[in-house]
């Protein structure tokens, strides 16, 4: 199910506890994207790297919702991944960015509101959960990998995209086009995150770069074809250089989804896990050349799928999945700054 990669990227697969004062973003609407013929345009010449995303998990995620948020679970035998993870490419990280959530043909069951289901999450969800993310202790995990503690990350406006609502499946040049929108509405480069929500019952495929032949999807209706819960990646647009990005489609699925009993509902903490490792990944490895394991090809949040707790993050709690620390040489809940437990 996975394909060979040129030795200079990797394999993406499935792709806090210090109490602080929580700021929710200013409710300000969601930027109202309309596509143009520049979107339509550009979307026609990016350079789509190869990439693997985050894996599903067939038959639903065996994760573990009992586990102390503090705990620093070990890894599978040995216990630690050779060599952790490294950066043999010398590849940048990301670092003082915002993060604009974008919610593609969304339902709008009342004013204001914008949803992937009709039991959410919604823009504010995503919007809450980062916000809780990035204020928390957690989110210093990255400072092994990025070299700095300073780093600012903040939850900026929100967007809405209406297009091609007839469709259930969208492929590659349709996603560069969304891409291409978003980021012409608030810009590209390191600067920023775009991540792409999509409503219940579409369909996301793409080819990672590879043959049109070889096929990956994002499919719960379809399970042939049925491979990934969502990916980060770039795109090198010509007018407005690399844009860094998410797609996340609906988690509250078999095979994305987390166990029953989470405390914001399955919709809500779904969604917070697995953009909680796009998140992570994103920042560690934004152009795809960073920080990743040799021995498994894993980038951080790859290495530790499917270990979800209930987390602490800033005063609200999430199911979230743990992320590799070197320092601990395993997966973690807390902060790489942070003495073991």
């Amino acid at each position: 199910m996975l394909k060979q990669l040129p030795c200079k990227q990797h394999v993406s697969l499935m792709a806090g506890l210090l109490m602080l004062a929580v700021t929710l973003p200013a409710a300000q609407p969601p930027a109202q994207i309309q596509i143009t013929g520049a979107d339509l345009f550009a979307a026609q010449l990016p350079k789509v790297p190869a990439l693997i995303p985050v894996h599903r998990v067939p038959g639903g995620a065996p994760m573990n919702p009992t586990v102390n948020p503090q705990d620093i679970p070990v890894v599978p035998p040995p216990g630690f991944y050779p060599a952790d993870v490294s950066n043999p490419f010398g590849g940048s990280t990301l670092d003082n960015f915002v993060t604009h959530n974008i919610f593609v043909n969304p339902l709008n069951p009342a004013p204001g509101i914008y949803a992937q289901s009709p039991t959410g999450p919604t823009l504010s969800d995503s919007d809450k959960f980062l916000t809780s993310l990035y204020g928390s202790s957690f989110i210093h995990l990255m400072d092994q990998y990025t070299g700095d503690p300073a780093s600012v990350r903040t939850v900026g406006q929100g967007g809405v995209i209406t297009f091609n609502t007839y469709r259930t499946t969208y492929y590659d040049q349709e996603l560069a086009i969304l891409v291409h929108a978003a980021a012409r509405t608030f810009g590209g480069g390191k600067g920023q995150l775009l991540n792409l929500f999509f409503r219940q019952g579409t369909d996301i495929c793409s080819t990672f770069g590879g043959a049109l032949t070889n096929i990956a999807c994002y499919s719960p209706d379809n399970f042939s074809t049925f491979v990934f819960c969502a990916f980060h990646d770039t795109i090198d647009f010509a007018d407005l250089g690399t844009v860094v990005y998410s797609i996340e489609p609906y988690e509250n699925t078999p095979g994305c989804r987390v166990p029953q009993g989470s405390p914001n509902g399955r919709a809500v903490d779904s969604m917070a896990n697995v953009l909680s490792h796009e998140v992570f990944e994103a920042i560690s490895d934004p152009l795809l050349d960073s920080w990743f394991n040799n021995f498994s090809g894993g980038e951080i949040a790859d290495l530790c799928e499917g270990r979800v707790a209930n987390t602490n993050l800033n005063g609200s709690v999430y199911q979230i999945q743990a992320e590799y620390s070197n320092q601990y040489h395993a997966c973690a809940f807390t902060s790489f700054s942070a003495p073991p437990i």
